[in-house]
């Protein structure tokens, strides 16, 4: 094997594992070092599970894996907005993170290991110089390679808990909450046996701000919560010119590109396309930086759109928004196709009143 094809990627979240699996395909030679132990087993960032809008035909045309097999469909959606609750229908998924073979992570990584990838664990890459060329930097929410390289960081505090909860009736669950204790919202999908809540902001968040969502969960659905994890991430969305592939000679992927949509933070559909085309850019750069403008072609306008709006106009006009979708979706759909490759995911969403609580 010649040294042009042998590649180096730092990190084994899902855009690391795409461009693996990819260029291993190719016939190229990869190792992938990740700061883990052992694929996805950082806590307390994982176990999780993520509710998403994905284009499965576009996943899988483009990136070349089919990921169906980890994707739970919506089975219902609540949404709770100051005291209103809805049910709500639009495209979206969930899917599980972290550790457990029920994972993507594990799915991408099993594919990666019948390729032939290497893996070293255990390696906190600071450093992008010290890998060698051709390299692939998808360190995805930690601050070191922001560091490294300059890229400008957005702190995200969050407080997650995971709960088991086996009700297979409940299964592709989804609620979301939408008030004062936070400038962005909680979540919860329920799959594969666990029942995952996150509270996230884009400002500072308080143990007043947790109380605060203690309280609403409890009045919303009866929940009772023991303990929290407390922990940050950090992504590039400070500014409107975040998606960035190169880096001088350094190729970037997922998050750390910025391949994200910049308002709700929807990441797993940006960071699987990110793989694809961080694999293209070490044979083919003029065409993978084509890809790249193209999918991240929404990007700016949906950062504007999601600046102007703060708390309590923001829950305002969202309660308003699930109350009429018909009349306030245009509006709304203007800017929700900053998720990388897709296009007014809302279209065709269903908003049911359900009353208040």
């Amino acid at each position: 094997m010649t040294a042009e094809k042998s590649v180096h990627i730092a990190g084994a979240g899902l855009s690391g594992l795409v461009a693996a699996i990819t260029l291993a395909r190719q016939g190229h030679d990869v190792t992938v070092l990740d700061r883990a132990k052992s694929i996805g087993g950082l806590r307390p960032h994982h176990p999780s599970n993520h509710s998403t809008p994905v284009n499965v035909q576009l996943m899988k045309d483009y990136v070349g894996i089919d990921i169906t097999p980890c994707l739970v469909p919506q089975k219902n959606m609540y949404v709770y907005v100051e005291g209103h609750r809805y049910r709500v229908s639009w495209s979206c998924y969930s899917v599980e993170r972290g550790p457990r073979k029920t994972s993507l992570d594990h799915f991408l990584y099993d594919l990666a290991v019948k390729e032939g990838v290497k893996f070293e664990f255990g390696q906190v890459v600071t450093d992008p110089s010290a890998l060698p060329e051709p390299a692939i930097l998808a360190t995805g929410l930690f601050p070191e390679m922001y560091k490294a390289l300059g890229r400008p960081m957005l702190r995200l505090p969050c407080f997650s808990t995971t709960r088991k909860l086996e009700d297979p009736e409940r299964q592709g669950e989804i609620r979301n909450w939408i008030g004062p204790y936070t400038n962005t919202y909680g979540y919860a999908p329920i799959i594969n046996g666990l029942d995952y809540i996150l509270l996230f902001s884009d400002r500072d968040l308080s143990r007043e701000n947790l109380r605060q969502f203690e309280e609403e969960l409890a009045r919303s659905e009866g929940i009772r919560v023991d303990r929290w994890d407390a922990f940050e991430v950090f992504v590039p969305l400070s500014t409107p010119d975040a998606p960035t592939l190169f880096l001088g000679s350094k190729i970037l992927a997922g998050t750390l590109a910025g391949m994200m949509e910049p308002g709700a933070y929807f990441g797993i559909h940006g960071a699987l396309l990110s793989g694809r085309i961080a694999a293209r850019a070490v044979t083919d750069p003029e065409g993978a930086v084509r890809d790249f403008r193209r999918f991240n072609q929404g990007y700016k306008p949906a950062w504007r759109r999601s600046r102007r709006m703060r708390n309590p106009q923001k829950q305002f006009f969202q309660r308003w928004f699930f109350r009429f979708p018909r009349f306030f979706g245009p509006l709304m759909r203007m800017g929700d196709n900053g998720i990388p490759g897709i296009d007014h995911f809302m279209k065709g969403m269903k908003s049911e009143y359900l009353g208040r609580y």
